[in-house]
C-alpha cells in the first residue's frame, strides 16, 4: 500500500491559498492522517499520550487523556488473543477533508477504519509560528 494515496476534498473558503500546490495540499493530509492515527491508537492503549506530546497544544493533550482514560476499561478497535494479550489492528484513514478558513487557521475530518468499524476525526490546526499546532481534537 505504499502507493496508496487517501482521497482528499480541498477547501479554502476564504481564497488564502488558492494557489495551493497539489504537493502542500497532501503534506497537510498526511499530516492530519498521523495526527488522527496516533490519537486512536492513544485513545486504545496502544501508544503513551506524550507521543503527540508538542502537536497538540497543553489543553488539547490533556483533553485527550481523559477520554482515554475513560475508554480504558473498554478500549475500541482491539482483539484479545488466546493468551489474554492485546493486538491492535491498524487505524486506515479512508478520506481527508481539509478547510481553510483564514491564512492562520484550518479545519480537517478524516474519515477511518479500524476492524471494519468507521471512526471520524475532526481538528482544529492553527498556525503557531512557522508550524500547524493542533488545538482541537474530536474523534468519534
Amino acid at each position: 500500500m505504499s502507493n496508496w494515496r487517501v482521497p482528499v476534498h480541498y477547501v479554502d473558503t476564504s481564497l488564502v491559498f488558492s494557489e495551493a500546490s497539489e504537493e502542500e495540499v497532501n503534506s497537510q493530509a498526511s499530516y492530519v492522517c498521523s495526527l488522527s492515527c496516533k490519537a486512536f491508537d492513544i485513545i486504545r492503549g496502544h501508544f503513551p499520550l506524550q507521543s503527540l506530546q508538542g502537536q497538540l497544544t497543553p489543553v488539547c493533550l490533556e483533553r485527550l487523556g481523559v477520554f482515554a482514560q475513560i475508554l480504558s476499561s473498554a478500549p475500541i478497535g482491539v482483539l484479545k488473543q488466546p493468551d489474554a494479550s492485546l493486538s491492535y489492528p491498524p487505524v486506515v484513514p479512508t478520506k481527508v477533508e481539509l478547510y481553510v478558513l483564514n491564512a492562520c487557521t484550518m479545519e480537517a475530518l478524516v474519515f477511518l477504519v479500524v476492524m471494519g468499524q468507521s471512526y471520524q476525526a475532526n481538528l482544529r490546526l492553527e498556525l503557531w509560528g512557522t508550524r500547524w499546532l493542533c488545538t482541537l481534537l474530536d474523534l468519534g
